[in-house]
């Protein structure tokens, strides 16, 4: 998902029940002297809605241009208690006494999009002593589920190509291949098509305190007892999120929310009978893949979303950390476009530079207009 298009805010702005939970929560803390932060604002609704329960300033912070929509919002509704700032909050540079930070920075599985750094160096930059997070706590829950049409569709439906090929009487091909890596994928809100009927009651993999916690990094484990015989097909999984004192779910048993539930599917369905005890054990390092080993009786499937797509050994190599990188052409061009980006040359003179001293990879303007752009945007 892009949040560089308004359209992709609209789920967050028409989320009727988060904003109620939210706002129930802003209506317990905000007074005439409050001072909130609202960061990764988007389209700021969360950040007015303060401002309308009588803030004594909102900060609407956000990195896209997206912002202006925010600030015609807050025009619109009378508010004149709201600065709209445009910028990463890394480089926020004015000197912030919040009273209360917003935030909506728990990614799907809590940890998704690597959002949650961000909102710990927000606290530690410039929440007031006594201060408010909203949220301020968040858990992550997980539980076995048979899900046969989505599985099918997801994962096993890969084998079944041959039967495609002859139905529509095509060449026949075997694509069996590209089951492991589908069985390694995580799926989101696959719920929203496909039934899945929960095997166990639903256990706490972890329970994050927002407000103390220095690092984003997943390292946990939990058990469930199975209360329904059938076939687990995989893990479903969603956080709880607290704001002050209310934990708002976002299961999708427990109504429409635009957070997605998320899908971790076993290699093989794994029968289950009343009183079996499955386990899982879930890591995702900071900026990593996720990993889950399911555990029953004597077995265990061992699954990492680093093995949903194919890589050779020259990809492998660059991912580790002791890989010493060299430039490429592309990396010394671009290095020297950087260079270039002084405040003494318009784009368009850098990209005729670029055309000129690198032609085998710009050969010509348009081409080099398009590193730039990227380049422009997110470094000048």
């Amino acid at each position: 998902m892009s949040y560089e298009q308004v359209a992709s805010h609209r789920y967050m702005v028409f989320d009727g029940r988060r904003n109620a939970a939210y706002v129930r929560a802003l209506e317990k803390i905000i007074t005439p002297d409050s001072v909130v932060l609202d960061i990764g604002a988007g389209l700021g609704v969360l950040g007015l809605f303060a401002a309308k329960l009588g803030a004594k300033k909102v900060y609407l912070v956000e990195p896209e241009s997206v912002i202006e929509v925010a600030r015609k919002a807050a025009a619109a509704s009378g508010l004149t208690n709201v600065e709209c700032i445009r910028a990463p909050l890394e480089e926020l540079t004015l000197d912030i006494r919040a009273d209360v930070i917003i935030s909506v920075f728990t990614g799907n599985m809590l940890f998704g999009e690597d959002l949650l750094p961000t909102l710990f160096q927000a606290r530690d930059r410039f929440l007031a002593p006594g201060g408010v997070m909203l949220p301020d706590a968040a858990r992550l829950m997980v539980t076995p589920v048979s899900a046969p049409e989505g599985y099918e569709h997801h994962v096993s439906g890969w084998d079944d190509f041959p039967a495609l090929c002859e139905e529509h009487k095509l060449p026949a091909l075997d694509y069996s291949g590209a089951r492991s890596f589908a069985a390694n994928t995580l799926v989101y809100d696959m719920g929203s098509k496909y039934t899945q009927e929960p095997l166990a009651e639903p256990a706490k993999a972890l329970e994050l305190d927002l407000a103390t916690a220095t690092e984003a990094a997943c390292n946990t484990s939990a058990e469930v007892t199975i209360s329904t015989q059938g076939t687990a097909h995989g893990w479903q999984s969603w956080f709880s999120m607290r704001l002050a004192g209310e934990w708002y779910s976002t299961a999708r048993a427990d109504g429409p929310t635009h957070w997605s539930e998320t899908f971790l599917p076993l290699a093989e369905p794994l029968p289950v009978h009343p009183g079996d005890v499955l386990g899982i054990r879930l890591s995702r390092p900071e900026y990593g893949e996720w990993s889950w080993i399911t555990h029953y009786g004597d077995g265990q499937q061992r699954q990492s979303s680093f093995l949903s797509r194919p890589l050779a050994p020259a990809d492998l190599v660059k991912k580790a950390a002791s890989y010493k990188p060299v430039r490429n052409e592309r990396g010394r061009a671009a290095a020297r476009a950087l260079e270039l980006m002084n405040g003494e040359h318009s784009v368009a003179e850098i990209a005729a530079i670029m055309v000129n001293e690198f032609p085998a990879v710009y050969p010509d303007q348009p081409a080099a207009m398009r590193l730039l752009r990227g380049l422009v945007q997110q470094l000048s």
